[in-house]
C-alpha cells in the first residue's frame, strides 16, 4: 500500500507538475487553473495576484487557506479533475513566478473578482477587466 502511495505521488509529480512538499504553489495552481486557464498569460497572473492581494490585506496567511475559504471560489470543494496538462503546467509555473515575487500585479491591488457574464451587484470598485474577468477593490 505505501509504495502504491509513492508510485501514486510520483505519477503525479511527473504528469502535472504537482508539488507534494509545497502546500501553496499547489493550491494557487489549482485556483489559476480552475478559473482562469483560458485566459492569457496576464489574466492568469491577475488569479494569483488576487489571492496574493486577499493575504495582504489579512484575509488569510496563506494561498491555502484564502482558496478554501467559504464561497470565494466557486470549483473549490467540488470533484474537479485535471484534464489539461499542458495548461496545469502552465499554471504551475506561474503559481511559483508570483509567490516568488518575480510578477507585477495587473490588479493593481484588487481584492475581488467575476467573470464578465456574472453580476454579483456588487458596490466595491471596479479597477481593471482581463480577458473575461472583472476586478474590484
Amino acid at each position: 500500500m505505501i509504495r502504491n502511495i509513492i508510485i501514486s505521488i510520483a505519477f503525479c509529480t511527473l504528469v502535472f507538475s504537482y508539488d507534494t512538499s509545497n502546500r501553496n504553489v499547489n493550491c494557487m495552481t489549482q485556483a489559476i487553473y480552475h478559473e482562469a486557464r483560458g485566459e492569457s498569460y496576464m489574466g492568469k497572473i491577475a488569479v494569483g495576484h488576487i489571492i496574493l492581494n486577499r493575504i495582504k490585506k489579512g484575509y488569510g496567511t496563506d494561498p491555502c487557506e484564502i482558496v478554501s475559504s467559504k464561497r470565494q471560489f466557486s470549483w473549490y470543494g467540488k470533484n474537479n479533475s485535471i484534464k489539461e496538462r499542458d495548461r496545469w503546467d502552465e499554471c504551475y509555473r506561474l503559481s511559483k513566478k508570483i509567490l516568488a515575487n518575480e510578477t507585477q500585479d495587473p490588479t493593481k491591488g484588487s481584492i475581488f473578482f467575476h467573470e464578465k457574464s456574472i453580476n454579483p451587484g456588487w458596490k466595491y470598485k471596479r479597477i481593471v477587466v482581463i480577458d473575461s474577468h472583472i476586478f474590484y477593490k
